[in-house]
């Protein structure tokens, strides 16, 4: 049985499990300061016309494209409107956990506009060269002093870090190095302090 990841928004790495998309899309906006990031982040508007959240807003607004609700709509509004309750479930706290440092390593730090230290270092290497990746250590220190900056929420027990390299074959293409970056995160809440199941994460990479 194949392992279950949790999903690094598409900007950064394959989605390894595909519940949560439609909330980590949210959440990925809500980083964002302005409609051309969203069209630079996710693509044209044909690409955010898919998302569920999104045809449920068009409909509300009674617009055709992702282009008129855009000249309809303030951008703050639309952020708004977005994670009103009557478009995106609530969750509980593991999965706002587990979306919060999933939108962290898919963060290039420097861009999030309230904070410009937020952002995981892994986006400053060029996985094209499998001799410029970080360390375990590196990736672990990152990890951990941005869980105790920005996720309060948890006790974290142990940050483990695994890197491997998969040759893949592709049908009629010639053969490739994928890097694999796990990271599985132990904790315990804070508040009740009850142990959290193993968070997995995985980023993936190709020479």
């Amino acid at each position: 049985m194949a392992e279950d990841f949790y999903p690094v928004p598409p900007s950064f790495g394959a989605l390894m499990k595909r519940q949560g998309t439609e909330r980590s899309f949210v959440e990925t906006v809500k980083l964002l300061g302005s409609y051309d990031e969203v069209v630079r982040r996710f693509g044209d508007g044909k690409n955010l016309e898919e998302y569920q959240v999104m045809k449920k807003l068009m409909k509300a607004v009674k617009c055709d494209s992702f282009r008129e609700l855009r000249q309809q709509m303030l951008f703050r509004e639309f952020v708004e409107y977005l994670i009103e309750d009557t478009l995106i479930q609530k969750i509980n706290v593991s999965e706002s956990i587990h979306q919060n440092i999933a939108l962290y390593l898919a963060t290039e730090p420097k861009k999030y506009y309230f904070d410009q230290q937020y952002g995981c270092i892994v986006h400053h290497y060029d996985f094209r060269q499998l001799s410029d990746t970080p360390s375990k250590d590196q990736l672990r220190r990152t990890v951990s002093e941005y869980l105790q900056k920005f996720e309060k929420r948890i006790s974290v027990n142990n940050i483990n870090v695994d890197i491997n390299d998969v040759q893949e074959v592709m049908e009629g293409g010639t053969p490739r190095i994928c890097r694999y970056i796990t990271i599985t995160i132990s904790s315990t809440l804070v508040q009740t302090l009850e142990k959290l199941d193993d968070m997995k994460f995985r980023l993936v990479r190709y020479s």
